[in-house]
């Protein structure tokens, strides 16, 4: 599946309240460039809430042991 593909099916998932770790699992299995991955996790990201994108920073940060 290309790239933008993949962005559709992210967005039938965000539309669906496919919880955000679902989400990131999803992605990190996908067989495409990093890159495409990093951006696909972005957009992800964006579309949680404010509170949640803290959340989700925090956690980032902790697991690279900051």
């Amino acid at each position: 599946m290309a790239t933008n593909g993949y962005r559709d099916e992210l967005y039938r998932r965000l539309e669906r309240g496919t919880p955000f770790d679902e989400l990131e699992a999803w992605i990190d299995g996908l067989l495409t460039p990093e890159d495409a991955k990093a951006g696909l996790w972005l957009l992800a990201w964006a579309e949680q809430e404010r509170s949640a994108q803290r959340r989700i920073a925090e956690q980032a940060l902790a697991a690279v042991g900051s």
